[in-house]
């Protein structure tokens, strides 16, 4: 299993990524997707947007695209902390080989522009 954090601004520059880490704390590499390759590929149209994909015959099938989790209400407003966890789930499911029993959620931030 390997997590990443795909950036897909083309104006995020190697500091500002670093930065981001830095306020964030790193939880997994972080990767430049200035033409949307890996967006695309993850169906991602929503930053910031969890994707689980799985490998098969013909490449990848997506097990999840939705939010991380529950923190974020709407824009500027939040929860103290998250109540549910949607990508958590997702990748418990998805590891014991079962669907979800929760569909995803939209998740709170800005449209990805082509």
């Amino acid at each position: 299993m390997a997590f990443w954090v795909i950036c897909p601004n083309p104006a995020d520059t190697s500091a500002v990524i670093r930065q981001h880490r830095q306020d964030f704390g790193k939880v997994a590499t972080e990767i430049r997707d200035p033409d949307h390759t890996l967006v695309q590929l993850a169906h991602a149209k929503i930053t910031p947007e969890a994707a689980v994909l799985m490998p098969d015959k013909s490449g990848f099938h997506e097990i999840y695209l939705g939010r991380i989790d529950n923190r974020y209400i709407d824009f500027g407003r939040q929860r103290p902390q998250a109540t549910q966890h949607d990508l958590q789930d997702a990748i418990s499911a998805a590891l014991q080989g079962s669907t979800l029993t929760r569909p995803s959620h939209r998740p709170v931030g800005w449209y990805i522009v082509n």
